[in-house]
């Protein structure tokens, strides 16, 4: 996360750590999201990336609003099934 997300969103942004802002991190993920080049598996990467890079400026008081996960659209056990898809009995 430091070693990849951090350096991308300061060259993307022109600004240090210290002046980064919870805006910075929305846009540069909107952007992320947006981008037909940057792959699903990508964007989940760097989501995931993101959430932790906000949580470790949001400790450094760097930004002042702690990160909050999405929730799933998908049950648990849907989830489950693309993992481990369910057997059909035999006809």
């Amino acid at each position: 996360m430091v070693h990849e997300c951090l350096p991308l969103l300061l060259a993307r942004t022109g600004r240090s750590m210290r002046t980064l802002t919870g805006d910075d991190l929305s846009q540069f993920e909107a952007e992320l999201q947006a981008s037909a080049v940057v792959s699903v598996s990508s964007r989940r990467a760097y989501r995931a990336r993101l959430f932790g890079l906000r949580q470790l400026l949001f400790e450094a008081r760097v930004i002042d609003t702690p990160p909050t996960r999405r929730r799933s659209a998908a049950s648990f056990e849907d989830r489950l099934t693309v993992v481990w898809p369910r057997r059909r009995s035999p006809g």
